[in-house]
């Protein structure tokens, strides 16, 4: 098998040859269920349980002439490592990290749904956003030289290798989103939208700001990709997975991100004419939670000239790269690579109608016209209001001028 691309047949091979694996008896069945763009994921199914199989080509799965890092599976496997040891309830358990055949062997989390799927049938989970706010909180503290001190802290950082999918993302997120590019696509009714949010230099300024903040600030060990994708719900539970993105980056990443896939899931809700009572609310939850995990650490601070002050301080800063984040991460999923299926699954007028009002709201942000947390939720819902009317008036205007 070696270093081959695994079929089902290598994968159950392979579990008969691993120790750690053999709890679970003998293979029954290998399945697979990836259904990303990037890896090639099993579930392997013994007489004793079942766990999953994840393995990292050096190549993008859905499209092969696409080079990207094999080692990338590596990242994972370290943060699930750090992770679990102070939120060992937020990651998945992992049992096999094989360097050599660049895969890892987690925790089947067959008990868990896909967060992403679970909003867009209107179930929303509110209790996720206090787990993740909380792990976030405690990724930033414990990862970075708050907890740690410079030294191990930076011992810790050279023992994660960054600087392809680091990269990788800074491109998808801030460069070919604002450009004309080949992997680029929107609804042709959100047009305008698009045009105006590329030809407002206010806008490339800020992204051009929070592209820095993000290449230069290693200030803890993100996730690097944390969507609703990529995280599992059950009752009462919410698991962070697909951590091979992590990197040293900048505290305030992930909580941008997810809330603005959160804002994306409010969208598709509004414009569907859902009730949106739980959804808006929780983008301001999750980091009313990271702020308040992050409090309540603050005094086991390695640094502790670090005063008070300078928390409240820090916290408005990262409350503010945050929603920049959000926006930038919105424009990402609506214009760039890696649409998501809330809005995919929406017929094209519709579609067009969401694109158009989350590209204004992000807008708004990113130039400053959006207050905290609250107003950006509110500014998502005004904006896909208005884009509807607008489209109402168009279609009502041409009817009108019909002989």
């Amino acid at each position: 098998m070696g270093r081959d691309v695994f079929t089902p047949a290598d994968v159950a091979r392979y579990a008969a040859t691993r120790r750690e694996l053999r709890a679970w008896g003998p293979v029954v069945e290998v399945s697979e269920i990836g259904d990303g763009n990037i890896n090639n994921v099993f579930r392997v199914r013994c007489e004793g349980g079942s766990f999953v199989v994840k393995q990292s080509m050096p190549y993008v799965r859905i499209d092969t002439s696409w080079a990207l890092s094999a080692a990338r599976i590596h990242h994972e496997a370290e943060a699930y490592r750090q992770w679990a040891r102070f939120a060992p309830d937020a990651v998945p358990a992992l049992y096999v990290h094989d360097r050599e055949r660049f895969l890892v062997c987690v925790e089947d989390l067959a008990d868990h749904t896909v967060w992403r799927g679970e909003l867009n049938a209107g179930r929303a989970h509110p209790g996720a956003v206090e787990i993740l706010g909380r792990l976030l909180a405690r990724v930033a503290f414990h990862t970075g030289a708050l907890r740690l001190g410079d030294h191990a802290g930076a011992q810790l950082r050279a023992s994660v290798p960054d600087e392809d999918m680091h990269a990788l993302m800074d491109n998808l997120v801030f460069c070919e989103p604002f450009l004309e590019h080949e992997r680029n696509s929107f609804p042709a009714g959100a047009a305008d939208a698009v045009g105006r949010l590329r030809e407002d230099p206010r806008v490339l300024a800020a992204v051009g700001r929070m592209r820095r903040r993000y290449v230069t600030g290693g200030d803890a060990l993100i996730h690097g990709d944390l969507h609703t994708g990529s995280v599992m719900v059950a009752d009462g539970s919410a698991k962070a997975i697909d951590c091979e993105f992590s990197a040293y980056g900048p505290v305030a990443w992930d909580v941008g991100q997810l809330a603005g896939n959160l804002l994306i899931a409010l969208a598709r809700a509004r414009v569907l004419e859902r009730e949106v009572a739980t959804l808006a609310p929780m983008s301001a939850r999750l980091w009313e939670q990271f702020a308040d995990e992050l409090a309540r650490l603050w005094t086991h601070r390695a640094d502790r000239g670090l005063t008070h002050s300078f928390l409240a301080d820090w916290l408005d800063e990262l409350s503010a790269d945050a929603r920049s984040f959000a926006a930038c991460e919105i424009v990402r999923r609506v214009i760039g690579i890696g649409h998501v299926a809330d809005l995919e699954e929406l017929d094209a007028p519709t579609r067009a109608i969401a694109v158009d009002g989350l590209l204004s709201a992000a807008r708004d942000v990113l130039v400053g016209n959006a207050g905290a947390w609250p107003a950006f939720a509110q500014a998502v819902i005004d904006a896909v209001d208005g884009a509807r009317g607008r489209r109402v008036d168009a279609v009502n205007a041409a009817r009108e001028r019909r002989p």
